[in-house]
């Protein structure tokens, strides 16, 4: 047998002359790991008792999660599981869809009418009452009791019954419609009233934000009020320490130059300077008093 084959039965067919020592499963099983020469009923047994233990593994699991389940409890209305509570059918009663009774009051809506427009009588009516929902049958029991009428009467009474069925259907129509249109008008007032509520609030939202920005912008004004008040209090102060610093600066340059002076004074270039000034203010003197006294000689003579 090739080794790509897997597990493949041998066929009864092809099948060699070999002893039964080879042919035990646990010689097979050790070896290859199946046993080809294993019969149909054994091989159909051993998946049978595979698939049961599965299945017991998932059966215990299962059991396992329902009883979580019925602890958390999956649906807090029934206290069942497979549902959530707002997809609860099971406390649903026929009370609350009872359509019988809708059904029972359009017909006394509709035989209100009638009587009202003269179309039925009040043996008509009695009669239709007792008959039920079966209305066929009741009229072909009336025909046949009446031996007397003829088929042109017959003729008349169906066409009254088909229109009186046309006239029946085009108001239950009419009434379905009026409670659709009530229901969608409820609806439709119920989206309105939301759609308002979301306008009130973003409306009260966007008050709540211009306040606090008016607030914050108050708040802001208080503290540059503060900041001016503040700067007006120290400005007084300010100029003193200006004042001061500017007395001590103009304190500090004189003695400055004084200290220079003193020292270009000891400096022999100074001197030599000093010296030329000098000779140059005897100079212009002397000049001075020349040009006076040639003035007052001119003048006497």
């Amino acid at each position: 047998m090739p080794s790509k084959a897997g597990r493949v039965r041998m066929p009864a067919d092809n099948r060699l002359p070999v002893s039964a020592s080879l042919k035990t499963s646990d010689i097979w099983k050790n070896s290859v790991g199946y046993d080809p020469y294993a019969s149909v009923e054994e091989i159909n047994k051993r998946e049978l008792k595979k698939k049961e233990a599965t299945n017991e593994e998932i059966n215990e699991k299962a059991k396992s999660l329902f009883s979580l389940a019925r602890l958390t409890g999956a649906c807090t209305l029934c206290n069942h599981i497979g549902h959530l509570p707002y997809q609860c059918r099971n406390l649903i009663s026929l009370e609350k869809l009872n359509f019988q009774s809708d059904i029972k009051e359009e017909a006394e809506d509709d035989l209100k009418e009638r009587r009202n427009l003269g179309i039925v009588s009040d043996s008509d009516s009695s009669g239709g009452s007792g008959s039920g929902n079966s209305s066929d049958d009741g009229s072909s029991s009336g025909n046949s009791s009446d031996d007397g009428s003829s088929s042109g009467g017959r003729d008349s009474r169906d066409s009254d019954r088909k229109s009186r069925k046309k006239e029946k259907n085009k108001k239950r129509k009419r009434k379905r419609e009026k409670r659709r249109d009530k229901r969608e008008g409820r609806s439709r007032k119920e989206e309105r009233r939301s759609h308002k509520e979301g306008r009130r609030s973003h409306k009260e939202e966007r008050r709540s934000r211009k306040e606090e920005r008016r607030s914050r912008k108050e708040e802001r004004r208080s503290r540059k009020e503060e900041r001016r008040s503040r700067k007006e209090e120290r400005r007084p102060h300010e100029e003193e320490k200006r004042s001061r610093k500017h007395a001590k600066r103009t304190g500090k340059d004189k003695e400055e130059r004084r200290r220079h002076t003193s020292r270009d004074r000891d400096k022999p270039n100074v001197k030599k300077k000093e010296k030329r000034k000098r000779r140059t203010r005897e100079t212009d003197d002397e000049g001075v008093r020349e040009k006076r006294h040639r003035g007052r000689s001119s003048s006497s003579s």
